[in-house]
């Protein structure tokens, strides 16, 4: 369905060149939910702008459907729907309804067909009569949604989303997931791009990881999360955040990577062959820690693992 041969994206300033993308390779099949996970920066978007064919690869080819992206782009877009990461700011100053009919009109659908996918939408997000505010006075989660109902207006074979749930609550959140695999289902390739890993390890089938403009590991999930099998998670709750400072320094639980802190919680990912000593560990510290949990290594304890390694390289 998509296929990326050996991509690189160059920007260039006055005095040097800035390596966005690196000899990306990668094929994503018809009617895989594929997520492509990285921090800001890594280089996703720039990969994906390419896709779309916003950008031109400094060198490499990308295909949809055996189509050469930069030969192609208008045929391109009629295969494409895309939510970006921010509204369009030339919408801001239109009524929610006005946005939906002028992006369906684009894409060549008739009035009754958008206005059709709207009343659906607004009935399925609980958004109520939202027809006449204008796009620029809505919350940022509002309109994340009016830009996901453009993005699936007259759905194409590929849908891309950047970071579709930023600013959402959760109930918000759990309808648009529900709809993104409804639409996957029913034969839609889906792209998602977002660094909140946990969220998205529910959804997707197949990931690849970005830092610094390479992937540095792609595969199953489950196959990814199946490399740290020897590996636990170990969420401590304290009492207080000097209880936190201590245990942060103590010589024991310090030697394993911590990979979450808040402001009275710290997650470390231990080897499961230290469970006794760690056992014992937490019984010596009964009166600074609250309560403890011990459970699987999950998707976004690789991403922080590779990124980490990759970091200390």
């Amino acid at each position: 369905m998509i296929r990326v041969d050996n991509v690189t994206k160059i920007f260039k300033t006055k005095n040097f060149f800035i390596y966005a993308n690196k000899e990306i390779s990668l094929n994503i099949k018809k009617g895989e939910l594929f997520g492509l996970f990285g921090p800001n920066g890594s280089g996703k978007t720039t990969l994906v702008r390419q896709i779309l064919g916003l950008l031109d690869p400094t060198s490499g080819t990308i295909y949809i459907n055996g189509i050469e992206v930069e030969k192609n782009k208008q045929k391109i877009k009629e295969l494409i729907g895309y939510m970006s990461q921010s509204s369009y700011a030339v919408l801001w100053s239109l009524t929610v309804k006005e946005a939906l009919l002028i992006s369906g009109q684009l894409k060549g659908l008739s009035k009754e067909e958008i206005l059709k996918t709207f009343n659906y939408y607004k009935e399925y997000f609980e958004l109520g009569n939202i027809d006449n505010y204008l796009v620029g006075q809505l919350s940022g989660g509002m309109r994340r949604i009016v830009n996901f109902i453009i993005s699936v207006l007259g759905v194409r074979p590929v849908l891309i989303l950047d970071e579709p749930t930023n600013e959402l609550d959760p109930y918000k959140r759990k309808l648009l997931w529900n709809k993104v695999k409804e639409l996957n289902s029913a034969g839609v390739t889906v792209i998602l791009i977002t660094h909140n890993v946990l969220e998205a390890e529910e959804v997707v089938n197949r990931v690849a990881i970005m830092l610094d403009g390479k992937i540095l590991i792609s595969g199953d999930p489950g196959n990814l999360v199946k490399n740290f099998e020897d590996k636990i998670r170990l969420e401590l709750f304290v009492l207080d955040t000097n209880n936190k400072t201590m245990l942060r320094s103590d010589e024991f639980i310090s030697k394993f990577p911590l990979i979450e802190e808040k402001s009275e919680k710290l997650v470390f990912l231990c080897p499961k062959k230290s469970l006794g000593e760690i056992m014992e560990w937490l019984q010596k510290h009964e009166q600074t820690i609250q309560s403890y949990n011990f459970s699987r290594v999950t998707l976004e304890e690789v991403y922080f693992k590779i990124f980490s390694q990759q970091k200390g390289a």
